[in-house]
C-alpha cells in the first residue's frame, strides 16, 4: 500500500509499503522516518528543488496586522516565537482564555469583528460527522470546512463570504495533530485569510487565500 501524508501510519490500523510526505520536519516532533523502519528511499529538500528548477523561488514579505496585539507574542532571536498553545492565542486579540469559548475550531469576536479559525488537520479519533475536510491546496491557499450548522445563507455563512466588505478579519491557525508529547499540540499562525470561493452547505467548503 502507498500512503500519502505518511504520519498517519502512527495509527495501528495503517500498514504500508511506501509512504510519501511533503512535511518531513514536523512541529509535533514526530519521527516519520522511524515509522518506516528508517528506510529512506528518496528525499528532495525545498532548496534543492528550487536549484534544480523543479520549484519556483519565493520571496517573503512581512505585513503588520494592526488587529493583533504583538506585545503578547514572545520575541526571541529576532523573530516571533511560534507556534502558539491554544491557551495563549486569546491574548493576541486582547482576550482571556475561556475553555468554553476557545476549545472550538471557529471563534467569533463580534465586538472586534474578528473570526479565528483553529484547525487541526489530522482528524483521527474524531466522529465521522466532525471529520471536516481541511487541507492546504498550495502554500498560500487553504481549503476549510465550516461546522455542519453553517450554511451560505446563515449569519455566520454571510460573515465568511462577505467578511472583506463588512470589515471582518479572519485569522488562520493550523496544526497537524491534536496532541504532541501527550499534551495539546500548538498551532502555527498563518496570518489573515481572504475568502476566495465556497461550495456546499452545512458544512460549507471554503477556499481561503493567506
Amino acid at each position: 500500500m502507498v500512503i500519502d501524508e505518511i504520519y498517519h501510519v502512527a495509527a495501528a490500523t495503517y500498514r504500508c509499503l511506501l509512504g510519501l510526505t511533503a512535511t518531513p520536519d514536523r512541529t509535533d516532533q514526530s519521527d516519520i522516518l522511524t515509522l518506516c523502519d528508517d528506510n529512506l528511499v528518496h528525499t528532495c529538500p525545498l532548496f534543492d528543488g528550487i536549484r534544480a528548477g523543479l520549484l519556483a523561488p519565493f520571496h517573503y514579505f512581512g505585513i503588520l496586522d494592526e488587529s493583533v496585539d504583538y506585545r503578547a507574542v514572545p520575541w526571541r532571536n529576532g523573530r516571533f516565537d511560534q507556534p502558539f498553545a491554544r491557551e495563549s492565542i486569546p491574548a493576541l486579540f486582547g482576550e482571556a482564555f475561556n475553555p468554553g469559548s476557545w476549545n472550538v475550531g471557529h471563534v467569533v469576536l463580534n465586538d472586534k469583528k474578528i473570526h479565528i479559525l483553529l484547525v487541526t488537520l489530522n482528524k483521527q479519533g474524531k466522529a465521522e460527522a466532525h471529520r471536516y475536510l481541511d487541507h492546504w491546496i498550495d502554500a498560500n491557499t487553504f481549503h476549510w470546512q465550516s461546522q455542519n450548522s453553517t450554511t451560505p445563507e446563515s449569519k455566520r455563512g454571510q460573515e465568511i463570504i462577505q467578511h472583506a466588505a463588512r470589515g471582518i478579519a479572519i485569522h488562520l491557525f493550523v496544526r497537524d495533530s491534536k496532541l504532541a508529547g501527550g499534551k495539546g499540540a500548538p498551532f502555527v499562525y498563518h496570518g489573515r485569510a481572504v475568502y476566495q470561493s465556497h461550495q456546499g452547505s452545512g458544512p460549507m467548503s471554503v477556499v481561503w487565500r493567506v
